[in-house]
């Protein structure tokens, strides 16, 4: 998120750049029980941590200077004019903001084979508080996400940072309509349009396309398919994911346009590159 409340697929990247983030997983556990201020702007010096640096691929011993909650070095010592909080991370992990690219946080099964539905507010503080600063949201009650994502972005509700499909565009009794949930159905590339043209009215951070022409339930075709993806981002937008779940991977002809991730199979980048699977 910006100054200006605004997301962005980069904004979800910025989420978990070493740079930017720290996790609060990490603070809770070289803490071990301290009882300090919240974390989100914090001058804190941590002394003799663990360091584990995604973006150098490595684990480090050293210490972390942080102040208005930002990492901004890696001093040897605490500087003199430091005026903020000194811990102890001897034994302890710091690790960046984890970012859940997955999520249907309207519930899900508890041990004991209860079903855990606290809504997707309780969620993002529990999240928050396990390390996760960012997640996506790929399907679930499209008003209530819309609602708390942008309470949210104007710092009115806690938590783990919501992204959004907000809702799953499928064919009539195809999945995603099997959970009591209302979601958006599509059956030809004229409905494709009108469809994302009106989800597209709340800005959603992905667009969740089903694709399962093999499975027990309606799928939509690819013409479909292919007129959800071009009618519902600009090309080169890339404010905007396209999740597309898929089985089998379809056979399209330049893939890397018409989808950004392939759930339940490869991901694809821009440049068409297949990745190791998502899932």
């Amino acid at each position: 998120m910006d100054g200006a409340g605004k997301t962005s697929a980069r904004g979800m990247a910025v989420a978990v750049s070493w740079a930017k983030q720290i996790s609060l997983f990490g603070l809770l556990n070289l803490l071990s029980g301290a009882l300090v201020p919240p974390a989100g702007a914090q001058d804190l010096f941590l002394a003799d941590a663990h360091i584990v640096d995604p973006a150098k691929q490595e684990i480090r011993a050293g210490n972390l200077l942080i102040l208005a909650g930002r990492i901004v070095g890696e001093p040897a010592a605490v500087p003199a004019d430091f005026e903020g909080t000194t811990l102890s991370a001897s034994g302890k992990w710091v690790i960046p903001g984890l970012v859940d690219l997955h999520t249907h946080s309207y519930g899900n099964m508890a041990p004991g084979n209860t079903f855990d539905s606290p809504g997707t507010a309780a969620i993002a503080e529990r999240m928050l508080t396990a390390g996760v600063t960012a997640f996506l949201d790929l399907f679930g009650r499209e008003d209530d996400l819309y609602a708390l994502r942008e309470r949210q972005r104007v710092g009115e509700a806690p938590g783990a940072d919501l992204f959004a499909s907000l809702s799953c565009l499928t064919a009539t009794e195809g999945h995603c309509t099997e959970y009591g949930v209302p979601t958006r159905t599509m059956n030809s590339p004229e409905e494709a349009r009108h469809v994302v043209a009106d989800l597209a009215k709340k800005r959603p951070d992905a667009i969740k396309i089903v694709y399962a022409p093999t499975g027990r339930m309606p799928s939509i075709d690819k013409k479909t398919l292919v007129a959800a993806r071009r009618f519902g981002v600009a090309p080169g937008d890339e404010a905007n994911l396209v999740v597309l779940e898929a089985s089998p991977i379809p056979e399209i002809e330049n893939t890397q346009e018409i989808v950004h991730v392939i759930h339940h199979g490869v991901l694809v980048g821009r440049e068409g590159g297949k990745r190791p699977k998502t899932e």
